[in-house]
C-alpha cells in the first residue's frame, strides 16, 4: 500500500508544473474543446510517465555517461517555458492566432517533464515492473490534474476575457524561474 501512495505523492508532485502550463494553454486559447483538452492533458501525463522511465533507465545504465548533464537541466527548462511564455505575451499584445499547436504542446510537456528525469533517483531500487507502475500512475494522475487544470483555465479566461494571453505568458515565465530556483537550490 505505502508504494501506491508513494506513487501517487509523487504523480501529484511533478503534475503541479503541467497542470499551471495546463490554466496558461488554455487562458491563452479559449477555444479548446474536450477532445484538444483531453490530447494535451494526455501529452503532458505521457511526458511525465516517460522521463522518469528514462531516468531509471539511466540510473541502471548509463548515469555515468550522462552525469554532467544534470546540472543544465533546470536552465533548460527556463529558458524553454521563458521563451514560450514571452512568444504568447507578445501575440496576446499583437492580437495574433492564439490557437494552442501540437508542436507548443510537446514543447511544454517535455520543459515542464524534464526535471521528472530525476525521479530516476527515487526509483533506484525498484524494479522494472514497480518502475513502470510508479511511472503508470504519475502519468495518469498528471493527465487527470492537467484536464482539470484546462477546465480552471478556460473559467478564468472568460472572467479576465482578452489579457489572458498576457496572464497566460506570465504564468510560463514563472514556471519556468520556479524550476530554475529548484535546480539550483
Amino acid at each position: 500500500m505505502e508504494f501506491y501512495i508513494n506513487a501517487l505523492s509523487l504523480g501529484i508532485a511533478l503534475a503541479m508544473d503541467a497542470f499551471s502550463v495546463s490554466i496558461a494553454n488554455s487562458l491563452r486559447d479559449q477555444s479548446i474543446q474536450k477532445n484538444k483538452a483531453f490530447k494535451m492533458s494526455a501529452a503532458f501525463g505521457f511526458a511525465q510517465f516517460l522521463m522518469p522511465m528514462i531516468g531509471w533507465w539511466l540510473i541502471h545504465t548509463l548515469i555515468h555517461i550522462f552525469q554532467f548533464l544534470i546540472p543544465f537541466v533546470p536552465w533548460v527548462a527556463c529558458i524553454v517555458l521563458s521563451f514560450l511564455g514571452l512568444k504568447m505575451i507578445m501575440e496576446a499584445k499583437e492580437q495574433t492566432s492564439i490557437s494552442v499547436t501540437g508542436g507548443t504542446i510537446f514543447t511544454q510537456a517535455i520543459a515542464t517533464s524534464i526535471d521528472a528525469l530525476s525521479i530516476g533517483l527515487v526509483m533506484a531500487d525498484y524494479n522494472f515492473q514497480e518502475a513502470i507502475i510508479t511511472a503508470c500512475i504519475i502519468g495518469v494522475v498528471t493527465t487527470g490534474i492537467c484536464y482539470m487544470g484546462v477546465l480552471l483555465g478556460k473559467k478564468l479566461g472568460e472572467k479576465i476575457g482578452d489579457t489572458s494571453g498576457i496572464f497566460g505568458g506570465i504564468l510560463l515565465i514563472i514556471i519556468g524561474i520556479k524550476i530554475l530556483l529548484e535546480g539550483i537550490l
